[in-house]
């Protein structure tokens, strides 16, 4: 069969069968094409809802795992708190204000602290008097005039501290010691220790200003 170069017979069959139909190919392929745009338009549409699913169960898990580490960061917290024994406030060496003699007595103390002389001690004279008894070591000194001097001082700053807390009872008895023997033994009314402002006397006035008692010998000469 002889080859048709120059289309001559195409063109005979066609003349014969007459011309195709162009709409209809065009047809064809136009519905073709819609439904690729619909396949492609499906297949983007199930991959942003499964990337979209991902995203949301990320979220969540994320959150549930947020969640779970502030419920158990704070769970041992509370039970630290729990565990810890209760503080105790400090306790404070100023007297209550309703004690009168224990304000009484830290004064007289810190009174004869400035001159190193121990504490003092105090008790009642008799059980049926209210009279306070105050007894206090005398400081040593060099000579026995240095002593009998220092215990005067000390006398009137025990008078004195006494004046500004409040008398107690009817009567105050001062005694002092050396090497636990009684060297003096003055008493004072309320009316005499409010009287005086001790620490500007002589000290030797001091004691010629009490009401009663006496000082031995062996502490005057």
């Amino acid at each position: 069969m002889k080859l048709d170069w120059t289309g001559k017979q195409r063109r005979e069959r066609n003349a014969a069968t007459g011309p195709g139909d162009p709409k209809r190919k065009r047809g064809c392929l136009g519905c073709l094409g819609c439904l690729g745009i619909i396949v492609v338009i499906i297949i983007i549409a199930a991959i942003a809802s499964a990337v979209g699913g991902s995203n949301d169960d990320d979220e969540k898990k994320t959150d549930d795992k947020a969640s779970s580490s502030s419920s158990s960061s704070e769970a041992p917290k509370e039970k630290v708190e729990s565990e810890l024994p209760p503080t105790e406030e400090p306790k404070s060496e100023e007297p209550a204000p309703d004690d009168p003699e224990a304000a009484m007595k830290k004064k007289v103390n810190k009174a004869l602290k400035s001159s190193n002389v121990d504490k003092a001690k105090f008790s009642t004279y008799e059980p049926s008097d209210d009279s306070v008894w105050i007894t206090f070591q005398i400081h040593d000194a060099f000579s026995k005039k240095g002593m009998v001097k220092g215990a005067q001082l000390d006398t009137a700053a025990i008078l004195d501290a006494l004046r500004e807390a409040g008398v107690p009872g009817s009567k105050i008895l001062i005694e002092g010691d050396v090497n636990d023997a009684m060297a003096f033994n003055l008493a004072y009314s309320p009316d005499t220790i409010n009287s005086q402002n001790w620490g500007s006397l002589e000290p030797a006035k001091v004691w010629d200003l009490r009401d009663s008692g006496g000082i031995m010998p062996e502490f005057t000469n």
